[in-house]
C-alpha cells in the first residue's frame, strides 16, 4: 500500500467509517429506474510502446519481367588513316663467320644450272719444226741474202682436258661461286628453300599470273 498524507486523524476516519457502514445500504433501497448512459469519458493517456514484434519471413520473389528488345546496332566509324612508313633501320654490323657445319645429306637435282667450271690450262707448245737447209755460202763479201723461213711444224698434241665444271647440286659452295644466297630450311619445320630471288616495281609483281611460291620478290617501289 503506498503512503499518502490525510487531513484528518486516524480516529476520525475510523469514526467516519462506522457511520458508513451503519448507514442504508444501496441495496436495502429499491432500484430506481436506470440512468440514461454517461458521456464517454476523455481517453486516457497512451500506454508505453510495446516491444517490437519479430521481423515476419520474407516474402517469395516475384517473377522476372520479360527481356526488352536488342537496341539497334550504332554505325561503324570511319577507318583511321594510314600510319606513315617507317624509315629503314640501319644495317647491322656483320656477324663473325662461323665454323664450317658438318656436310649435309645430298640434295635433289636442281632445275637451276650450275655454273660453268674454270677453263682447263692450255697444252703445251708442239715441238720446234726442223730447221730449212742453209744456203749456199758465198764468197766473203756482203752478207748473204737470208734463208728461206722453214716449214711450220706440225701442230702439237692437244692439251689435257680442264677440270670438269661444278654439278648443278645446289650447295653452298655453288651457289657462292655463282654470286647467289643459300637458302637452307634445314631442321625449320614447315619452311621451304627460296629458289631465287628479284627486284621488281609493284606494276611488275601485279603483272604476274601466278607468282612462284619459291622465288623472293622485293618490291623496289613500295
Amino acid at each position: 500500500m503506498a503512503d499518502y498524507d490525510s487531513a484528518f486523524t486516524g480516529v476520525q476516519i475510523d469514526a467516519a467509517l462506522t457511520k458508513a457502514n451503519s448507514a442504508v445500504q444501496p441495496a436495502d433501497l429499491p432500484s430506481g429506474p436506470k440512468g440514461d448512459t454517461g458521456d464517454t469519458g476523455p481517453t486516457g493517456p497512451s500506454g508505453p510502446t510495446g516491444p517490437t514484434g519479430p521481423t515476419g519471413p520474407a516474402g517469395a520473389d516475384g517473377a522476372t519481367g520479360a527481356t526488352g528488345d536488342t537496341g539497334p546496332a550504332g554505325a561503324d566509324g570511319a577507318d583511321g588513316a594510314d600510319g606513315a612508313t617507317g624509315a629503314q633501320g640501319i644495317q647491322g654490323v656483320q656477324g663473325i663467320k662461323g665454323d664450317t657445319g658438318d656436310t649435309g645429306s645430298a640434295g635433289a637435282d636442281s632445275t637451276v644450272a650450275g655454273p660453268a667450271g674454270p677453263t682447263g690450262p692450255a697444252g703445251p707448245t708442239g715441238p720446234a719444226g726442223a730447221d730449212g737447209n742453209d744456203g749456199a755460202v758465198g764468197d766473203t763479201g756482203p752478207q748473204g741474202i737470208q734463208g728461206i723461213q722453214g716449214i711450220q711444224g706440225d701442230t702439237g698434241a692437244a692439251g689435257a682436258d680442264g677440270a670438269a665444271g661444278s654439278d648443278a647440286t645446289v650447295n653452298a659452295t655453288n651457289v657462292a661461286a655463282a654470286g647467289g644466297v643459300l637458302s637452307d630450311p634445314t631442321g625449320v619445320t614447315g619452311a621451304d628453300a627460296i629458289t631465287n630471288i628479284m627486284s621488281l616495281t609493284q606494276a611488275e609483281y601485279d603483272d604476274i599470273a601466278t607468282p612462284n611460291a619459291s622465288t623472293f620478290y622485293l618490291i623496289t617501289d613500295a
